[in-house]
């Protein structure tokens, strides 16, 4: 599994760095993007000590990253989640499936902020 984080959604876990890691635990990759500058990102995952296979830089909307990722690219697998706030669904490009935050969270037990 491909498990994309959005950056809102990153930002209202509790925890996002031990989010990531279990989802790293049964995920073969994880990354997060936004509609954020590349060093809006970095400093993200530098302030919660996250280790990402992949985000969106600059000149990438998050969608356009996502749509990148895909048979002949090394992060893509079989299924591809994108979690996101509620208002973010349809973000998500063709090959994808969004899940909203609060049941991806309850599902797998990652607290709120």
């Amino acid at each position: 599994m491909t498990l994309a984080f959005t950056y809102r959604a990153a930002k209202a876990l509790a925890d996002p760095a031990a989010a990531t890691t279990d989802a790293a635990r049964w995920s073969d990759w994880v990354g997060i993007v936004g509609d954020v500058p590349t060093h809006v990102l970095n400093k993200f995952q530098r302030e919660h000590v996250i280790d990402l296979d992949f985000f969106n830089g600059s000149g990438t909307r998050p969608t356009e990253r996502l749509a990148e990722i895909g048979p002949s690219s090394m992060f893509y697998a079989e299924r591809m989640v994108l979690v996101g706030l509620a208002d973010e669904a349809g973000m998500e490009p063709e090959g994808w499936e969004f899940r909203p935050l609060e049941e991806a969270a309850e599902k797998a037990g990652w607290a709120l902020a």
